[in-house]
């Protein structure tokens, strides 16, 4: 019987070593890194989201996707203008997924504010979805 040794999973990662997980290139170690992140406090993730690495950036809102924060789409809802198209869609996906008829104002405001066209058809569609149901 061969015995193998597993590397420390998220759970066992320091901040120093979960950010290096968030900003790795292998798919695996960064959704490791993920579920980790989203367990954490949104103290912890918050910071990423303003990160100068866009695949931070996009972890951290995947993050927060998938944890179970208060508040959640308003972080995601700002995420949606970042300069990267991959955060922007990340962030567009959590706010869908998120977004109820409580959250009417800040897409509304998002809207209004908003200077990319993707992001405004984006906001316009789930705003007449919310308001139909």
């Amino acid at each position: 019987m061969a015995l193998t040794f597993a590397p420390p999973t998220a759970n066992d990662a320091s901040a120093e070593e979960l950010y290096r997980m968030l900003s790795s290139t292998d798919m695996t170690t960064q959704h490791n890194a993920v579920m980790e992140l989203a367990s954490r406090r949104i103290d912890q993730i918050q910071p990423l989201l303003s990160d100068g690495d866009a695949r931070v950036r996009r972890n951290a809102v995947r993050a927060l996707r998938f944890s179970s924060v208060h508040n959640k789409c308003a972080l995601l809802v700002s995420a949606i203008e970042d300069a990267a198209p991959e955060v922007r869609y990340e962030a567009s996906l959590g706010v869908k997924e998120c977004a109820t008829i409580a959250d009417l104002p800040l897409l509304r405001q998002a809207h209004s504010c908003s200077t990319n066209e993707n992001v405004r058809d984006m906001l316009e569609n789930l705003m007449n979805d919310l308001e139909r149901e």
